[in-house]
């Protein structure tokens, strides 16, 4: 995050099936958070806030089980349609036990179709990901991607545009806005 031209805040992210890192480093404060796990938890976001919180002396949110990390080979086994009926029937009946408040854990699993060539499995995913986190930069890009990847370049370039316009930072995405448009 830039104010005044100066950095404020600075986050990576990067995950890998099992894999997950998140760099948050807080100018600031001189303060930088790097988490990692190798067991799914896509609730690094979570663990950060939580984190930020003690470090700031404040209260903290105690952290819910992952989804993924719980159900993950079940999920595995699902297409995209059923994927989101059990994500949302989690949801409505587990909402105190789970996390179901990052976009993390259904983009993960949207990209799990993508790696498969399963691209209406992860568009089907990706979408409802728009729709439950609808300010977020990211999962338009990934909705992008898969677009992208299945060959409808138009939709990938409109879930591109979408993306900076929440994300005005994202690079990987204004480069291939620049490839698209030159296209059309």
């Amino acid at each position: 995050m830039l104010e005044a031209n100066r950095v404020i805040t600075h986050k990576h992210d990067g995950t890998a099936r099992n894999y997950q890192a998140l760099l948050v480093s807080t100018v600031s404060k001189g303060r930088t958070v790097i988490l990692m796990t190798n067991n799914q938890q896509n609730n690094l976001y979570t663990f950060n806030v939580s984190i930020q919180a003690i470090l700031d002396e404040k209260p903290y949110t105690q952290i819910k089980k992952s989804v993924l990390g719980t159900f993950g080979k079940q999920i595995d086994q699902l297409n995209g349609t059923e994927v989101i009926t059990f994500y949302e029937k989690m949801k409505k009946e587990h909402n105190d036990e789970y996390s179901f408040d990052a976009e993390a854990t259904l983009n993960e699993i949207g990209y799990n179709f993508l790696r498969q060539k399963k691209f209406t499995d992860a568009i089907l995913i990706f979408e409802h990901n728009t729709k439950l986190f609808p300010e977020s930069g990211n999962v338009f890009d990934s909705l992008g991607e898969a677009y992208y990847k299945q060959g409808d370049k138009s939709k990938a370039l409109l879930n591109y545009k979408k993306s900076i316009v929440l994300n005005p930072e994202n690079g990987d995405a204004k480069k291939i806005i620049a490839e698209l448009s030159s296209k059309f």
